[in-house]
């Protein structure tokens, strides 16, 4: 499939993964074939394959160099160290994309924390400096009313007739309720001014917390383009063990395994299908957990397509997985009223 015929890239496609999809482009178009073909050329699943070229997923290097091998072999020409060493860092620098969005969040998500709790420690600050100016109009309350009982209870006249002792001890209280007063008045005025600060703190606090918490959605919107990018990893499996899977008697188990395909596969399909027709219509209940049954083999076929028949889209295998099913329920759904019939 020439890349004309692909779907445009996205926009927001980070630029490492930009440049690692219009490069994988650019190389699928050597090869010269439709994605459905080479699919069945390398065995990987051709929706795998138009995620790799749309820039939905990052292609493991073993799919990269395949490629180029292909690309190189189909221009006949031998395919260089220098190429390989290009498509694997543009490859490389598509992955450190993808992690530097997740450490991005990361590392925003941990500067909104601080900030948050930056936040409710100057709201505690704030709530302190609101109880002590109570605290202390409280107390200036009180020594106002003392000073009032004290001058209230001594006139001028009283004052000219009183010992010259009393006068002192008088004036010495007055004096003393008064710059007690002024105590508290400048230490109101000091919490006051510590107050401002505060709520002026606050409000900078808020402020940061409020551009974190727009750059954390739009890192998130960032990352969740990103983060199903990464596929697993290569697995360098030994001979034997691709021998193994490569073996379908040996893959199922011998004897046992033999039997056990045929039985999910064909068997319980048609006993969910006989179980179907033999509850009675008024136990639907029963009937449902009879068709939800069926899941069973659907997925099992569908599994076993898949890994047999590697290449093909999955909508294939889901299509011919659940209509074998169905096939093999619906006939037995009739099988008791046939038996019904003969014994009759």
């Amino acid at each position: 499939m020439p890349p004309a015929r692909l779907k445009p890239l996205s926009d927001d496609l980070p630029p490492e993964v930009l440049r690692l999809a219009i490069y994988l482009r650019e190389r699928f178009s050597e090869v010269d074939e439709s994605v459905r073909n080479y699919a069945g050329l390398t065995g990987v699943d051709a929706t795998s394959i138009r995620r790799y070229l749309h820039g939905e997923r990052i292609p493991p290097s073993s799919f990269v160099t395949k490629l180029l091998t292909h690309a190189s072999e189909r221009q006949d020409r031998s395919l260089t160290l220098d190429e390989v060493r290009e498509a694997q860092n543009v490859r490389l620098e598509a992955l450190r994309a993808v992690e530097r969005a997740r450490l991005r969040v990361e590392e925003i998500h941990a500067q909104a924390e601080v900030a948050e709790a930056q936040k409710t420690e100057i709201d505690e600050r704030i709530q302190n400096f609101v109880d002590l100016i109570e605290a202390l109009d409280g107390e200036m309350g009180i020594v106002e009313g003392e000073t009032q009982a004290l001058e209230s209870s001594w006139s001028r006249r009283a004052i000219e007739k009183a010992p010259r002792a009393v006068v002192a001890r008088y004036e010495n209280d007055r004096k003393a309720l008064v710059r007690t007063e002024e105590d508290i008045k400048e230490e109101i005025d000091r919490l006051k001014i510590d107050l401002e600060e505060a709520e002026a703190a606050k409000e900078v606090a808020e402020q940061r917390c409020q551009v974190l918490e727009d750059a954390l959605k739009e890192a998130q919107r960032v990352y969740a383009l990103v983060v199903d990018m990464v596929g697993r990893p290569d697995l360098n499996l030994p001979q034997s063990i691709v021998a193994y899977v490569d073996n379908r008697r040996l893959r199922w188990g011998g004897i046992v395994g033999m039997c056990i395909g045929p039985l999910i596969l064909y068997a319980l399909p048609a006993y969910l299908g006989v179980m179907y027709q033999m509850v009675s219509a008024d136990s639907s209940p029963l009937r449902i957990a009879t068709l939800i049954g069926l899941v069973i083999p659907v997925w099992f076929a569908f599994g076993i397509r898949r890994l047999e028949r590697a290449g093909l889209p999955r909508i294939f295998h889901f299509v011919w997985a659940a209509g074998a099913t169905a096939v093999i329920f619906l006939a037995c759904t009739l099988l008791p009223y046939k038996m019904m019939f003969w014994w009759s």
